[in-house]
């Protein structure tokens, strides 16, 4: 197969698993198995979860130019916010930084992905059919949401499947967490990029420029369309028809 067509294919994929809570990194790291993308597999990986961070941004621009406005107003509630985003984000930063070289090995081994792919699905499942009480985010809220983050570190647990399943644990509005949940993820992707492009030395890349350029584009497009359908989805509660695909693609994937 042509190198282009697979990292497309592999965009696209990116796109919907980013948000859709059934595990991008487990589903990139399956099809690049599949695909034999070995050398650059972390390198494409990483320019498409570029893309799919421009599309979070680019789909709750106002939320976060009000989010950036609020240190200027004098508001207690709407400044609390900022440091909810901050709290959420610390357990995976730590986990990040102590644990992150280990958790490379894991993306490896194929048999552990489809595992924390069922894992996801039974937590989707679990979580979809908690009673809503529509209850305000704060402090103890925002460190649970972060706790649940901080499994997503594993390739095959899904980042907004474990986020906003604890928030609906939690009893919040689904608008709400699926809003919180993205916004989180923001400075989190953001870190993982910039880290990854520090130490990345340039002379062992084979995948051309063009093509990495096209991932990224179609990345984004794919993942602004499949964000949108996500929010409609949340709102009619079938965030369960999740949890049975992450289990049935983990389940197929073991066994074939």
């Amino acid at each position: 197969m042509d190198e282009l067509l697979k990292i497309i294919i592999l965009a696209i994929v990116q796109g919907i698993t980013e948000f859709l809570p059934i595990s991008s990194s487990g589903h990139l790291c399956l099809l690049k198995y599949f695909f034999g993308l070995n050398q650059d597999g972390a390198l494409i990986e990483i320019v498409l979860h570029t893309g799919t961070l421009i599309s979070i941004v680019f789909f709750y621009r106002k939320q976060i130019f009000e989010i950036l406005k609020i240190r200027f107003i004098d508001d207690r509630e709407s400044s609390n916010y900022i440091y909810f985003v901050i709290l959420a984000i610390i357990p995976i930063v730590i986990t990040g930084f102590l644990f992150g070289d280990s958790v490379e090995h894991v993306f490896g081994n194929i048999n552990l992905v489809c595992l924390f792919l069922i894992i996801t699905g039974i937590f989707l499942i679990f979580s979809n059919f908690s009673k809503v009480k529509e209850s305000n985010l704060n402090f103890k809220k925002s460190f649970l949401i972060g706790i649940a983050q901080m499994f997503a570190i594993l390739p095959g647990i899904s980042r907004s499947g474990m986020t906003i399943g604890m928030a609906n644990l939690l009893g919040m509005d689904i608008r709400k967490s699926a809003e919180f949940s993205f916004i989180i993820a923001i400075p989190v992707l953001f870190g993982v990029i910039i880290k990854y492009f520090s130490n990345l030395n340039l002379e062992n890349i084979s995948t051309s420029i063009e093509n990495l350029l096209i991932g990224l584009i179609v990345s984004f497009i794919t993942g602004l369309l499949a964000l949108k359908w996500l929010i409609s989805l949340l709102n009619k509660r079938k965030l369960w028809y999740f949890g049975v695909y992450c289990i049935c693609i983990g389940v197929f994937s073991f066994f074939f």
